[in-house]
């Protein structure tokens, strides 16, 4: 990949100035650092632009931004799915300059006047981390990008070359070089106790001014933030949430805007912190990564970067911390050996793709997703493989399996990344967790179910069985299937009952289910070593529950995962078998 590099002088606040307010085009876009102003020349300046973004969040943002601000001349045009191709011609011929912001999903409505607009694509670093998230949506955008005028893929944290998309690894990149560099730095603080019981004490600790300024804290899930709101008894008056508008989850508080006045504590997910601009002179950054919940744990190089210059005018611009715990993976395996095993991974996956377009144009139609790997797409009824999986696959592994796995890695990835680490803190914080009214474990929650689902005149019902079922995807269908006399017969055991449902379901392949019973087994996780008389042991057990007449094998671990071959001691004894590389299948 091609690399320019620009360099922005000293005393230089935002980038209209250093590139008279010009973007460079047809590129990759490394402005340098969050809050450069990059969005702006695009909506300021007297070309006509597309300015294409992940979140409508993001367009709202903006546009409020714009209102009474003499820095935007053009009025802007919001484009949604629920924006009508009507309103959009009306809009290009009032306007002598056109200023449009749309998100990824809805690009293609502005396909017919593409050759007459600039794109820029902004935080192109989502456009890689959502890639199979929001697949369809991405990949409109990659189909689309070169029809325009120009395009600018433009980001504050470009991701490592290894992780550019296929489709743009040959674009050449632009670089902004700031010869003022603010240093960053990270306060770690490691959870001994769970991230969310540090997360009550901080919170507490900002509510009775043990820790001045506002709390803004970063974490994506609604489910932490929900206990946060419970345990910490949390109102509209000290707290305002941020997270998307898509999520229909209700909350004891409302929704807020990224516009709203500052109150002392701030929950913020991914949607609404990724491009966003946040203003509170007293604002305090802290990041939430739980390793029970794959999805918090942010990307160093990119995320908490992001999140470093969200608050563009606080007085703590410089300092940013983040609470976290390790994540519990095996240190069998680590990132050079997941590689090559992705490696010889990408020569099987290439091989049953050609068999499986060898097969009938009818025979293929059935082909689903049970029975590929996660490699593979489909289109138009033929098989291809997608190079850009396996980049995500392996930026997965890096961030959930490598990066928490020890603070000494995380502690590298800051210093690679240019953060500050001054001290590195340890949290014992013992609270308990007030979860909600749907029951503080799984034989609470069924009590409660059973108690309230057919009362249909209990006011409480509906919210209590949509928390229950949010929590525990399969309860509905194990009420069904096994009554609830079926879940207590079973100790109200998640795992045994989750095999009962597995056993039971008359609608799947043997196969199928095999595999799905080998994901409940607690010691079948990516990473870990299992001895070949335990596999067989485990193996020996299922088919014996589904009535399957076969030998149990060490080796029959090897048709469901992929596999490495090892030795280890145990116990000062010798044992052969299996490192656990990957899941060969995808289950929908």
């Amino acid at each position: 990949m091609k690399t320019q590099l620009i360099t922005i002088k000293s005393g230089t606040q935002f980038l209209g100035e250093a590139l008279n307010n010009q973007l460079p085009k047809n590129c990759i876009f490394d402005k340098g650092k969050v809050g450069a102003g990059g969005t702006t020349i695009a909506l300021s300046n007297n070309e006509n632009y597309v300015v294409c973004v992940p979140y409508i969040s993001l367009i709202n943002n903006k546009i409020e931004q714009s209102k009474n601000n003499s820095l935007y001349p053009y009025s802007i045009l919001k484009v949604t799915g629920k924006t009508l191709i009507k309103d959009i011609k009306t809009y290009m011929m009032k306007n002598r300059v056109k200023k449009i912001m749309v998100t990824y999903d809805s690009l293609h409505k502005l396909k017919r006047w593409a050759k007459d607009l600039n794109l820029l694509i902004d935080e192109y670093h989502l456009f890689f981390t959502k890639y199979v998230f929001r697949n369809e949506a991405v990949t409109k955008v990659l189909n689309l990008f070169t029809t325009f005028k120009s395009y600018t893929f433009m980001t504050a944290t470009v991701l490592e070359d290894e992780f550019i998309l296929d489709e743009l690894k040959d674009i050449k990149k632009v670089v902004a070089k700031w010869e003022d560099i603010i240093e960053i730095k990270v306060n770690p603080v490691q959870a001994k106790n769970g991230v969310i019981k540090s997360t009550v004490t901080m919170i507490e600790r900002f509510l009775n001014g043990e820790i001045k300024g506002n709390a803004y804290i970063f974490v994506n899930s609604i489910d932490f933030i929900k206990k946060l709101i419970n345990t910490c008894k949390l109102d509209e008056s000290n707290t305002r949430l941020l997270y998307s508008d898509s999520n229909k989850v209700d909350l004891p508080i409302k929704r807020g805007k990224t516009t709203d006045k500052p109150k002392k504590i701030q929950l913020i997910t991914s949607a609404a912190f990724e491009g966003v601009d946040l203003y509170d002179k007293e604002g305090r950054m802290i990041v939430i990564s739980d390793p029970s919940k794959a999805h918090t744990l942010i990307d160093i190089s990119t995320s908490l970067q992001q999140i470093a210059g969200r608050i563009r005018d606080t007085k703590y611009f410089d300092e940013i911390w983040h609470l976290y715990t390790n994540t519990r993976y095996s240190n069998n395996l680590t990132y050079d050996e997941f590689l090559e095993s992705v490696n010889q991974g990408i020569k099987v996956s290439k091989r049953r793709i050609e068999t499986f377009n060898k097969i009938i144009d009818e025979d293929r139609k059935v082909i689903n997703v049970d029975s590929h790997s996660e490699y593979f797409v489909k289109v138009d009824n033929e098989f291809k493989f997608d190079e850009n999986r396996v980049k995500y696959d392996l930026y997965n592994f890096k961030i959930q399996k490598h990066i928490y796995k020890t603070k000494i890695n995380l502690i590298k990835e800051y210093q690679k990344n240019s953060l500050k680490v001054e001290n590195h803190y340890l949290d014992e914080s013992k609270v308990i967790i007030n979860t909600d009214d749907i029951g503080e474990n799984f034989e609470d929650t069924v009590s409660k179910v059973k108690s309230v689902l057919n009362i249909t005149y209990d006011l409480s019902r509906e919210s209590v069985l949509e928390g229950a079922y949010q929590k525990y995807p399969f309860l509905e269908k194990a009420i069904e299937t096994i009554g609830f006399e079926g879940i207590e017969s079973l100790n109200f055991n998640v795992t045994n009952i989750k095999r009962k449902l597995v056993n039971s379901d008359l609608d799947t392949s043997l196969n199928v289910k095999v595999f799905r019973r080998l994901k409940l087994e607690p010691n079948i996780r990516i990473g870990n070593f299992i001895p070949t008389n335990k596999i067989k042991e485990t193996f020996k057990r299922i088919y014996s529950e589904l009535g399957i007449k076969k030998a149990a094998k060490g080796s029959s671990i090897s048709e469901y995962f992929e596999v490495n071959p090892s030795n280890r001691r145990i116990n000062n004894k010798q044992c052969f078998g299996f490192i656990i590389i990957r899941p060969k299948f995808v289950l929908g």
